[in-house]
Formats: structure tokens, sequence, C-alpha cells
């Protein structure tokens, strides 16, 4: 029985009470685990008159869906876990299929379904990394197929096989941020910025730039700091750092700033604390 292997985690967020509804009747046969980054006490409430939840989470704060995510991950108890999207509806013999086809295929890190919209047409779910393409290519299938990336709407994997490479990234960069170069030029004050950690290994990045030779061309500019003045006065408040230069040195508390460290070993002074 797959529903003895399997557990399906849902991660809520001011969702609709009736999708809600319509989601858990298609898998009321599994375990299921629920995270509520809205903290709402009266949907639980509501959601397990109807449906017996395996575990229930309200989190005080909304911790973004990566941590939430790996929290669902942690509490799991079954060799399987799928991902499910509120709004998504698949039935017993959809995660039977997906199961079957993850154990098949033993290069495969995790299964997704194909998507079709209310009226029964193909949507996207799956294709090539962005940088190979751009994510708007629906993709017909009548069989198995490998993709580069899929949405993390509906995907079924091994709880080792994710906790062994990490768990989710639960760093949430700013939207305006790019992310999808390099190298980036300043229009105001036309000087160049390297970003070598935006989606891709650190250490890997900064060995290459040391195997390279090109530790003291890259590593004066590349990106460190994402924060703004004010920010430092309330990084000196709240964590007792000290700064000769706001907003010119690394704050040395911003993801840029300490993922930089965690690379090379150096903030911008060359200096190792």
């Amino acid at each position: 029985m797959i529903n003895q292997k399997l557990s399906i985690l849902i991660i809520l967020y001011e969702e609709n009470l009736e999708i809600i509804n319509k989601c858990l009747e298609k898998i009321k046969d599994f375990k299921v685990i629920i995270i509520d980054n809205a903290n709402d006490k009266s949907l639980k409430n509501e959601i397990t008159k109807n449906f017996k939840i395996y575990k229930y989470f309200l989190n005080k704060k909304n911790i973004g869906f990566s941590k939430a995510a790996n929290q669902g991950i942690q509490s799991c108890d079954t060799e399987y876990l799928l991902f499910l999207g509120a709004d998504c509806l698949i039935t017993y013999s959809g995660i039977e299929q997906l199961m079957l086809a993850k154990e098949k295929y033993k290069n495969c890190f995790l299964t997704s379904p194909t998507f079709y919209d209310h009226s029964g047409k193909y949507t996207y779910n799956g294709g090539p990394l962005l940088e190979d393409g751009a994510k708007t290519k629906v993709i017909e299938n009548s069989g198995d197929i490998c993709v580069d990336a899929v949405l993390t709407t509906a995907i079924l994997f091994k709880v080792k096989d994710i906790i062994e490479i990490g768990l989710l990234d639960e760093f949430q960069p700013d939207r305006n941020l790019n992310r999808d170069r390099l190298l980036s030029i300043d229009v105001e004050t036309n000087k160049m910025e390297f970003k070598p950690f935006r989606n891709m290994d650190k250490k890997q990045v900064a060995q290459w730039v040391k195997d390279l030779g090109l530790l003291e061309t890259l590593f004066p500019v590349t990106e460190t700091c994402e924060l703004e003045i004010p920010n430092y006065a309330k990084y000196e408040r709240l964590y007792g750092m000290r700064y000769i230069e706001p907003g010119v040195e690394p704050c040395r508390r911003c993801w840029p700033c300490r993922e930089k460290y965690w690379a090379y070993g150096y903030y911008d002074f060359m200096t190792e604390e």
C-alpha cells in the first residue's frame, strides 16, 4: 500500500477553504502534513472538522515556502514525501504512478505529474533551466520524460535523498536583485559588479576563481552587501556590530556577505575573522 510509504505536505498561506477541501478530499487516504504560514486557527478548526490531518503546524509568522518545506520534510516519518499545492487535485492512482516512476528510474531525483487546467488543456510544469530557455513552452507528452526543472506544485521524492543534499535553500533574496547575470554594470557609477553566488555552488565558484588566478581581479568587485545604510544602525543595535564606514564596508550579516565569507574566508577587506 503506497499510503503507508508516503506522506503529503501542503503549505498554506491565506488559501481558500473550499479549494483546500477539494484537494484534501482527493488525498484523504494518506498521511497529510499541513503547515500554515498565516497562523490561521479558525481555518485549522474548519479543516480538522472534516479531515484527519496527521500533523498540523501553525507558524506564528510567515517563514516562507522553503523554510516551511524544510519544516515539513524534517517532520515526515515515511519513506516518500509529496509536496502538493492546495489548489492541485491529484488522485490516488496519480500518486501511485509518480511513485512507480521514481522507483523505476534509478537516476531520478524526483517525479512530477503532467499539469492540466480546469478546461483540460496542458499547462506548464517542467522544462529547461532558465538559462537554457524560457519557462513558457508547455510540453505535451504521453509518457515519461526527463526535464531540467519542474514547479514545486506537485513533486514526489524520497525524504532521505533531499536530506542528504542539504534540504532547501531558505535564503529569500530581494525580488529586484538581478539573478540572471554574473556580471553587471552599475549605470550610475559605471562600475562592474561580479555576482557569482546567485543559484550556484558558492565554494565551487570561489575555487574556480582561485584556480584561474583571478582572485585579485574578481574578489574586490564580488557582490557583498545588499543593505541600505539604515540597516547598519539596526545591526549595531541587534548584534553589537561596529562599522567605521556604514554603507561602504560589508555589513557581515546579510546573506551575500555571509555567503562570500563562507566561500572565500574573507569579506571585502581580505581580513580573516
